[in-house]
């Protein structure tokens, strides 16, 4: 066997060649154990690396989209709270005007009850024109209509839900603003109940389409969590460190 003085021998370059990838791969293994990832960089899995940032990129898109759910059923909520107060009025108009209807009153004892009936009246169109959420106008149909971002996309635009605001609740929108109790007789008082009746319809069917989006803003927030949870499986699953193997490596 020949035996080289300045010159490595093969096996010298082997042992050399062999450390340094030992060192490089025990240099990689130690960075997935620390940062708990397996892909740290994109040469350690190009493909894997954009998949997993499109993954990362639907799941904010998924927790924004969960935020805003949360922001729709919080408008609606602010929205019923209002037509429940503005429905408490009617109840109490209603029962002014019952009173007004009594043949045993006199047309003062009636302008009395008038007085009370016209503040009501004046506070239901103070509650349309004063409720709103984070600045938008909420029951005066200034808003028109409102989308809420579920975070997802359909045919290559956001996806959304939409609440129509269009609608005001105040006096002359629910019909009683010339209603009147007063009068000679119980006559005028009759009118206005039929008036508060179809008034306090109007507000009940308004506040049944608020429950109803409630409802289906609720039954998105589920799904998008489920989204969410799939998805954070499915990203770990690609960029996240398997410890037990790292750590036999």
């Amino acid at each position: 066997m020949s035996i080289r003085v300045n010159s490595p021998n093969q096996s010298t370059l082997t042992s050399l060649r062999n450390s340094r990838e030992n060192q490089e791969k025990l240099k990689k293994t130690m960075e997935k154990l620390s940062s708990g990832k397996q892909i740290n960089r994109a040469a350690d899995d190009a493909a894997g690396l954009a998949v997993s940032q499109q993954l990362g990129q639907a799941l904010r898109g998924l927790e924004q989209g969960m935020e805003n759910v949360y922001d729709g059923l919080s408008l609606t909520q602010v929205a019923d709270g209002a037509l429940d107060q503005s429905s408490d009025n009617l109840l109490r108009m209603r029962e002014l005007a019952m009173t007004a209807a009594n043949g045993t009153l006199n047309s003062g004892q009636r302008d009395a009850v008038q007085a009370e009936f016209d503040s009501l009246k004046s506070e239901i169109t103070r509650i349309s024109d004063s409720t709103e959420y984070n600045g938008k106008k909420l029951l005066d149909g200034s808003a028109g209509e409102v989308d809420i971002s579920t975070g997802t996309e359909s045919g290559g635009s956001p996806d959304a839900l939409t609440l129509d605001l269009s609608t005001s609740m105040d006096a002359a929108s629910l019909g009683i603003s010339s209603s009147s109790v007063s009068g000679a007789d119980g006559k005028a008082a009759l009118s206005a109940m039929a008036d508060i009746d179809s008034a306090m319809a109007k507000i009940s069917s308004r506040r049944s389409e608020f429950g109803s989006f409630s409802n289906r803003l609720m039954s998105t927030h589920q799904s998008l969590a489920i989204s969410a949870e799939n998805t954070y499986a499915a990203q770990s699953r690609i960029q996240d460190a398997d410890v037990a193997v790292e750590s036999a490596n």
